[in-house]
């Protein structure tokens, strides 16, 4: 590029100073001729390198989406590989669903139980033997153990990580046995 243009810098000087005569060669312009390119060249090359800097070491500026799991446990699986593309909602890796699953079944049978309670205790209630804040409070429990549940589903469905958008995952260093944790 520098070459082009200092071609078509020496075409211009041909031009007015040889070919058409306009100005006279003297000293003084002999000089302006020599320092103009110079001056122009370096500021081109400095301006260049700031705002079109290149280098040996190449970078690729891509978007990064970064994947963390929504829970904590040990990794079984990890069927993405590195460098290989993958689709939005492929599975990029697993964790260990066996304690999630566990504390469903927990609050699953303690939603039961507070539910048998309730009803036995409106039952109670309706015959005039049962005290009403018993139900409240069974309504209460089993609302909160809905709650826990649904939560607890949540976070059992989150031991599945998937891909959230198309790319390809560069820098995977996960590896089965390995620990996840959440990131705050």
């Amino acid at each position: 590029m520098e070459a082009i243009l200092l071609g078509i810098y020496a075409f211009v000087v041909w031009l007015i100073y040889f070919k058409y005569k306009w100005l006279p060669w003297t000293t003084t312009h002999q000089v302006t001729v020599v320092v103009i390119p110079i001056v122009a060249l370096t500021v081109l090359v400095l301006s260049l390198n700031y705002f079109a800097p290149s280098s040996a070491d190449v970078r690729v500026i891509k978007y990064v989406v970064q994947v963390n799991p929504q829970v904590r446990g040990m990794v079984i699986d990890v069927p993405a590989a590195g460098n290989l593309p993958v689709k939005k909602g492929e599975v990029l890796f697993k964790i260990d669903p066996t304690p999630y699953q566990l504390q469903v079944n927990e609050i699953e049978a303690q939603l039961v139980l507070a539910r048998t309670r309730l009803k036995q205790s409106r039952e109670l209630a309706a015959t005039g033997a049962g005290n009403r804040f018993d139900v409240e409070r069974y309504e209460t429990e089993a609302a909160q153990y809905q709650a826990k549940l649904a939560n607890a589903r949540w976070e059992l469905d989150q031991t599945t990580v998937f891909a959230p958008a198309n790319g390809t995952p560069i820098n995977v260093q996960l590896r089965r046995g390995s620990y996840a944790v959440p990131l705050p």
